[in-house]
């Protein structure tokens, strides 16, 4: 059986695959710090040891950082993210994307799009953010993070939400299209 209430059988899964590199996760405010999908998703982390951390769906870096010390504290593990960092998006509900990085993974420079706005020239292209972190190495390279959190389904999935998602994308590509024609390896 699976590792969670109703998992008919055992698979590495998405999380698992990450394999130490750059992992994302989505809504860790939504559970309790003492329910077991809270638990297994910071096992995870911990298993996975990554270097680089997005983060959507966070409330604030405070709250991001004190989920990170609770969690390390009631695993046993050490506090693995020396930097914590999180832009205020255009969500009302202060429901932003972040990033954590280890010890030796400096953030530097922080580039907001949360101005980026649709044809209309009012609404924001963004639901959030769409932050381009830019992080230091240890062997000097810099790697551009560009956390995002694209128009949920949830909110609807009728052809303006799918145009919305799409016109998200589009940016997002454009945005990293643009930071390799500067030059940006990474």
């Amino acid at each position: 059986r699976g590792a969670f209430t109703g998992a008919q059988n055992s698979r590495p899964g998405l999380l698992r695959s990450a394999d130490g590199g750059l992992l994302f996760l989505d809504e860790i405010g939504e559970l309790g710090l003492d329910e077991q999908a809270m638990l297994h998703t910071a096992q995870v982390i911990a298993d996975l040891a990554p270097h680089v951390l997005g983060v959507v769906e966070a409330e604030s870096r405070p709250v991001l950082k004190r989920f990170h010390e609770l969690l390390s504290m009631k695993l046993g593990v050490e506090a693995r993210f020396r930097h914590i960092m999180l832009v205020d998006g255009n969500d009302d509900r202060g429901i932003d994307v972040g990033l954590a990085t280890a010890e030796g993974y400096p953030i530097g420079a922080v580039t907001s799009h949360v101005d980026l706005r649709l044809p209309d020239g009012k609404t924001p292209l963004f639901s959030r953010d769409c932050p381009d972190y830019v992080v230091t190495t240890p062997a000097g390279a810099r790697l551009h993070v560009l956390p995002n959190h694209f128009k949920s389904k949830f909110g609807g999935n009728d052809q303006s939400s799918r145009n919305r998602r799409k016109a998200q994308a589009r940016a997002t590509a454009e945005i990293y299209e643009a930071l390799r024609a500067a030059g940006e390896e990474n």
